[in-house]
């Protein structure tokens, strides 16, 4: 059922918006297997599903797995310089995230959260991306 919304809405999505790939660029990550938190059996396979909806209605997709903080600061970092000139950005994420004081947190498969003072150093804020 999941996945039919998703392909619904992305589908409608790209009937609305008739532009070329270059002008429309999605970042998709789907992270389930965490070393240090409860793994989680579906976000790659989502992830995988949104990626394949959203490249059939014309989006330049950058799409990760299982990704750790490194993997997820590069792949943000290229979608970073891919929107600068794109008309339309999506972000897909599947996975471990917190809110706390109203910033929003992707958590890295590789992260290991004890303190709060590894919020910082193990996480990747979503307003980074």
């Amino acid at each position: 059922k999941q996945r039919f919304a998703i392909a619904v809405v992305v589908l409608l999505l790209g009937a609305m918006l008739p532009a070329a790939a270059q002008d429309r660029v999605a970042l998709v990550i789907g992270n389930g297997k965490y070393a240090h938190a409860g793994p989680l059996p579906n976000p790659a396979n989502d992830a995988r599903a949104v990626a394949t909806a959203l490249r059939e209605v014309g989006f330049d997709v950058l799409q990760g797995s299982d990704l750790d903080r490194a993997g997820m600061e590069r792949l943000i970092r290229d979608f970073l310089r891919k929107i600068a000139k794109a008309k339309v950005a999506l972000l897909f994420y599947a996975g471990h995230g917190m809110q706390i004081d109203g910033r929003n947190y992707l958590v890295p498969v590789d992260a290991k959260l004890e303190a709060a003072t590894d919020l910082n150093f193990e996480t990747v804020e979503l307003e980074q991306a």
